[in-house]
């Protein structure tokens, strides 16, 4: 059982926290923390856009999928919510490869 005060502190990650309890040493830093979270924040953002562009692509294929009766209802909710999904999406994609394009110069 891991202690609450381990996953609570600040200094710790819960990846820290696995490498700790998996191998018994924590691994070597590579850079400073504050490269590590930089480069976290940027793979999140881009793991965000990337989901965002597939619920776009799958809600305006739903939108053309629907059968008679439902399709006009079905087209006005679901391509007005690909579009900003794929709005979102390409905007946290974008910002995700920005942070990480910066972080890989320092």
């Amino acid at each position: 059982m891991v202690p609450g005060c381990l996953l609570l502190s600040s200094r710790y990650s819960l990846i820290d926290v696995a490498d700790r309890f998996n191998y018994g040493h924590k691994p070597p830093a590579v850079g400073s923390s504050r490269d590590v979270q930089s480069l976290k924040v940027g793979t999140m953002k881009l793991l965000a856009g990337a989901i965002l562009l597939l619920i776009a692509e799958h809600a305006y294929s739903h939108s053309l999928l629907v059968q008679f009766p439902n399709n006009e209802h079905a087209a006005t909710v679901l391509v007005p919510a690909s579009v900003v999904a794929l709005v979102l999406g390409a905007l946290l994609m974008t910002w995700g490869l920005l942070t990480e394009a910066r972080s890989a110069k320092n």
